[in-house]
């Protein structure tokens, strides 16, 4: 019974400028106690567009709120097509900050989260997800980016 504007609004209440424990709206003691121990998660959300919603906690990049963050999660984020359009957007396609739309800020948050392919990050046993390594520049996590992104590139140029 709510909707994804609603949603939107209630989340941002909540998240309270990324602490998760405001007084109104919908906030998370999982994420607000994982922020505060220094790992970057939120409470990620999907509006499939008939009318349902799905609502998670989740690490800035996992975009389909399944505890991964991986090319799933990298395909729909360069597959939106969103990027620096100043379209609305939604956690599926990227929006990870809660402002409506998909920006450097976002893909920073993607980047900085340290999770791709790094397997599960929220642990079975608790709440609190394990911590990953970043990883380096020059790593298969580059290079597996960079094709993502050249193949997402030609497809986008191609529907122009």
């Amino acid at each position: 019974g709510i909707t994804a504007a609603a949603l939107r609004a209630d989340l941002i209440a909540g998240r309270r400028g990324g602490a998760w424990d405001g007084p109104f709206g919908i906030a998370s003691s999982a994420a607000a106690a994982d922020t505060a121990a220094g790992a970057s998660r939120s409470v990620g959300w999907r509006d499939h567009g008939d009318g349902s919603l799905t609502v998670g906690y989740a690490a800035a990049g996992d975009t389909n709120i399944d505890g991964f963050v991986d090319l799933l999660d990298a395909a729909n984020f360069l597959a939106g097509g969103l990027f620096d359009t100043g379209f609305s957007a939604d956690w599926w396609v990227g929006d990870f900050t809660y402002d409506g739309l998909v920006d450097i800020l976002d893909a920073a948050d993607f980047v900085s989260a340290g999770l791709f392919d790094a397997g599960g990050y929220v642990d079975s046993g608790t709440a609190a997800p394990p911590m990953a390594a970043v990883p380096e520049p020059g790593s298969a996590v580059a290079v597996t980016m960079a094709a993502v992104i050249a193949i997402a590139s030609r497809r986008l140029s191609r529907r122009s």
